[in-house]
């Protein structure tokens, strides 16, 4: 192995980065001091790191990874999800504030165990723990199975792909079990800047490679005039709405992306922030002065230039090449470079590890408190919960790295409903946080109804209804709705009729002080009364323009697009112009709701811990065998689960 081979550059840096995770992690546990550190790092996590990590964690790696190549293969209609870095964000400020000062009050420490609290019973946290697991095994297998694949192509060697996956989840999982969160937050802060790093390198490159933006613009002009491009509809969006019966079954005309389309899968984005995975990372922070900041400096700002910039900007090189754009530009990188392309690789890795962290932490400490504590084992000590979790990690890896090497179209099916799924907590959170009148039994009822609803219009469920023999008269994303949008449609409909009869029977004891507490908390210090109807048409009328109806505007707002570059009004595809245009505006419109409406930004109200509960007494041998009798059928129901999961999609 030569200074000149690229596998030397790929190696050498993957070796000092691992060592980098281990010495962390060994600093991670010594800070440790009790038990219940592991899950929330004692709640000390500087603010700065969490505006950091949630930044990494909501970009991850399907972004780094996957949207150039979706440009790429599918046109400018799919680039206005670069607006993805105002989006997310946008969920992020509507709920992790008011997440953070109820914790505080209460001492919570995972996203269930609160919604348990606030609406009583256990049956929310248990599917909040359940999303918290697809989103670890499947939204970060798939993941882990990409960035594996594009390793081992740039090493040259693809039989190195499955030791490329075990290595990267053994880091993770060696992390992860020696310091827990605390090691975790550590290392996103290195695993951020290098994501940071890795997109503003492969857009530079790719702009040196073509020779400036001009000459990639008129090259993109090309393309635009040619019949098979107009015929794609690979630069604009394909109208409002198409009533086909789905892909699979019926192929919208100009592709895909219409406005509804985007705006629906928007959703999908939106529940990155809405997830327990989020939730768990503000909730292991000591203050919430990085929100505001984090989200409209770090996110909509910086992240968010990158993405509609540098991100958009590889994959519209990449239209109308082969079908693996990304690992030919990462490819020629490695011939032109080879440490250039390992810097880049490092940042892509890195990222992914920061979601498959955060995510299994989160999924484990969900299983154990909030579905194995409640339903098997309500006695259990911190020690035992440590202990429990730390194996849960190492489950949730195990099985997260299986499904990346041999099982392909299921880790695929699994993780395109993972995030529609997350998107089901919305309505909860909103009960939570803003409407007492929404109640429990809606809550329950409707986010069991969106996720049935994401799943029979997304690959998993039809795959599965076929295989029971139950064909259904639509493929994936019927009338050119993502599963993402079928489901909340449905969710919020269920939610507002149930809410409307079960009114004043929807709530646990500490419902009224959650009130109070965010009333206070939640309230600005402005009293311009025109401030909020302003905010809230902004938002709607940014919405409308941005991602909704109005986007079809976009495809000639600057210049129609298949009239060649003259006509190209700032020398740039109308749509993508727009797609900049409105990150700029929706800028402003987080930084206007994160600190001029105060949903963000820090409050300077108190608000003191209330005394933590006494712990339950122990019980009877008797109801200890019922708990383990349950948790022997609940065992081998998921087992059984598994199995024909696995048989049907081979």
């Amino acid at each position: 192995m030569s200074l000149h081979d690229p596998v030397f550059w790929l190696l050498l840096p993957l070796l000092f980065y691992g060592l980098i995770c281990g010495s962390w992690a060994r600093t991670a546990a010594q800070a440790n001091q009790r038990p219940s550190d592991f899950f929330t790092a004692g709640k000390t996590l500087a603010p700065w790191m969490t505006a950091l990590a949630l930044s990494g964690v909501s970009i991850s790696g399907w972004i780094a990874l996957g949207f150039p190549q979706s440009i790429a293969s599918q046109g400018f209609g799919f680039a206005v999800l670069g607006l993805s870095g105002i989006l997310i964000p946008l969920t992020g400020v509507l709920f992790l504030k008011p997440q953070w000062a109820i914790a505080k009050r209460h001492g919570y420490t995972s996203q269930g165990e609160m919604l348990n609290a606030y609406f009583g019973g256990h049956a929310i946290g248990v599917i909040a723990a359940l999303i918290a697991v697809l989103i670890a095994v499947a939204f970060s297998g798939i993941q882990l199975r990409s960035v594996a694949k594009l390793l081992a192509s740039l090493s040259g060697n693809e039989s190195l792909f499955p030791y490329f996956v075990w290595g990267i989840a053994f880091v993770v999982a060696g992390y992860l079990i020696i310091g827990g969160m605390r090691a975790a937050g550590f290392l996103s802060v290195l695993q951020t800047v290098l994501l940071g790093l890795a997109l503003i390198l492969l857009g530079a490159f790719v702009l040196f490679l073509q020779g400036g933006f001009e000459p990639i613009n008129q090259q993109l002009a090309e393309i635009a005039q040619q019949p098979s491009s107009v015929s794609k509809g690979l630069f604009e969006v394909a109208g409002v709405i198409q009533f086909t019966a789905g892909l699979g079954i019926e192929a919208p005309i100009g592709g895909q992306w219409t406005a509804v389309m985007i705006f629906s899968t928007s959703l999908a984005l939106m529940g990155i922030q809405a997830s327990p995975m989020a939730t768990q990372l503000v909730l292991s922070t000591r203050n919430p002065k990085g929100i505001a900041a984090g989200q409209t400096w770090v996110f909509a700002s910086f992240f968010g230039a990158l993405i509609v910039g540098c991100v958009v900007l590889v994959g519209a090189v990449g239209i109308g090449k082969d079908n693996h754009w990304l690992a030919t530009v990462m490819a020629t990188i490695a011939d032109t470079s080879p440490w250039f392309m390992s810097l880049i690789a490092l940042g892509i890795l890195a990222v992914v590890q920061l979601v498959m962290g955060f995510s299994a932490l989160t999924a484990a400490h969900a299983l154990v408190q909030d579905v194995y504590k409640p339903y098997f084992h309500k006695g259990i000590s911190q020690k035992d919960q440590l202990l429990f979790s730390r194996v849960v990690i190492g489950l949730v890896l195990l099985v997260s790295a299986l499904l990346a090497l041999l099982g392909p179209f299921v880790v695929s099916a699994l993780s395109s409903v993972a995030l529609p799924s997350a998107l089901q907590l919305w309505p909860a959170l909103l009960g939570l946080c803003w409407f007492r009148f929404i109640t429990r039994q809606s809550v329950l009822a409707g986010a069991l109804i969106g996720i049935f609803a994401v799943f029979v219009t997304d690959t998993a469920g039809i795959g599965i209804l076929a295989f029971l023999g139950l064909d259904l008269p639509w493929g994936r994303w019927p009338w050119t709705i993502h599963s993402a949008g079928w489901g909340l449609f449905f969710n919020l409909l269920a939610v507002l009729v149930i809410s409307a009869i079960t009114q004043g029977r929807g709530h646990a004891k500490i419902a009224g002080d959650v009130r109070r507490l965010l009333r206070s908390y939640m309230k600005p210090k402005s009293t311009n009364r025109a401030l909020k109807p302003a905010a809230w048409s902004a938002a709607l009328a940014w919405f409308f323009l941005a991602v909704g109806p109005g986007v079809v505007l976009g495809n000639t707002a600057f210049g129609p697009p298949t009239e060649g570059y003259d006509s190209w009004v700032v020398g740039l595809p109308s749509i993508w112009a727009w797609t900049i245009a409105f990150w700029v505006l929706g800028i402003f419109l987080v930084w206007f709701l994160s600190y001029k409406m105060e949903l963000a930004s820090a409050s300077s109200v108190e608000i003191t811990p209330l005394e933590p509960v006494l712990s339950v007494a122990p019980r009877d041998t008797k109801i200890q065998k019922q708990e383990m009798l349950r948790l022997g059928w609940t065992i081998s129901a998921i087992a059984a689960l598994t199995t024909i999961t696995t048989w049907i999609f081979g």
